[in-house]
């Protein structure tokens, strides 16, 4: 079996290669990004790339041959679009999928059309939150999914002398937050520091008091280092949709912090309320403001929290039992006979 492995990025096929048969012929397909050589950002950026790496994958004649298969783990509408393309054509190939998300697509009608008529028999997803797990269940019954929670390392180096309590409230991400919900809150805990750091597509129309510093896409490495000096950090989703809070969750666990998170599913998979975590009521701000207080008023039980946290972390959801867990799959559906 020949694995094609499509990505941006060459993590997933070194991961691929260490842990499969020798065997197996691997190959590291290069996904063209416009985002880091253009001026403008956007939805046309993303439309522009799947476009040009559909026109690729179809003059790409070796990957037309039966002993084939495509590991995806970005730009996956084009790659099932190419997969569309050869069944019509007689070719059919198994197509993996991870790091799909919907997210604000969720009640999207066109989107549900789309997606049920991409996603066959001849696809399997990997997915990170029980509402994903629904969500492409819905639409195909007969889909190969398998929910596996989200896990992994920080990105970036810290150093050790940088993971401290100093006293301040660390928020950050970009998808599905709610940044507003938090500075209100944040207001009414005015002798507690708060850092969020976010992108400049996170509006925040609310004033912003004393205790409040907001600072816009700044390097992934200062993101952590900020996190690191944190008590705790604090998750604001907006909706209970599918993925998302899901890399700070398990980044502030794998530091050791105290965080504070939403019940919805995405995050709450990953603690255990008032013994790894502190969980609040989505969008109540009373209940939040109530958490917020208590770690204000209590660095020890934040400490003994962010304990357990890391403690969970590292026997639960590691990098490396995540990607075992992928593995496990990819191997079951490609050496499967279905």
């Amino acid at each position: 079996m020949k694995i094609c492995v499509l990505s941006p990025f060459s993590h997933s096929f070194l991961e691929l290669k260490a842990r499969l048969n020798a065997s197996v012929v691997l190959y590291h397909w290069q996904v063209v990004r416009f985002r880091a050589n253009v001026p403008w950002r956007g939805k046309t950026v993303r439309v522009l790339e799947e476009f040009v790496n559909f026109l690729r994958l179809m003059l790409a004649l070796k990957l037309y041959s039966k002993e084939w298969v495509i590991v995806a783990d970005a730009y996956h509408v084009s790659t099932l679009f190419f997969g569309k393309w050869l069944t019509f054509l007689g070719r059919r190939k198994k197509i993996y999928c991870f790091n799909l998300f919907v997210q604000r697509l969720y009640g999207n009608f066109l989107a549900k059309r789309v997606l049920r008529f991409l996603l066959g028999k001849d696809v399997a997803l990997a997915i990170y939150s029980e509402n994903d797990f629904r969500y492409f269940k819905e639409l195909n019954p007969l889909l190969d999914v398998r929910y596996i929670p989200w896990s992994g390392s920080l990105t970036t180096e810290v150093a050790d002398s940088l993971v401290a309590d100093n006293g301040y409230v660390f928020s950050g991400g970009t998808s599905n937050r709610d940044y507003d919900f938090l500075v209100r809150c944040a207001r009414l805990v005015p002798g507690l520091a708060f850092e969020i750091v976010c992108s400049r597509v996170n509006t925040i129309s609310q004033p912003l008091s004393a205790n409040i510093r907001v600072r816009h896409d700044i390097p992934q490495n200062e993101f952590h280092d900020i996190m690191a000096g944190s008590r705790a950090v604090v998750i604001p989703l907006k909706e209970n949709i599918g993925s998302s809070g899901q890399m700070v969750s398990i980044a502030s666990m794998s530091l050791g912090k105290t965080t504070v998170f939403p019940d919805f599913p995405s995050v709450s998979q990953y603690f255990e309320d008032g013994t790894t975590g502190l969980m609040y009521r989505g969008g109540d701000e009373d209940s939040l403001v109530s958490i917020l207080k208590l770690v204000k008023s209590d660095s020890k039980r934040c400490s003994e929290i962010g304990r357990e946290a890391y403690t969970s972390w590292d026997r639960k959801f590691n990098g490396d039992r995540f990607a075992g867990a992928v593995i496990d799959h990819i191997k079951d559906f490609f050496w499967s006979a279905r």
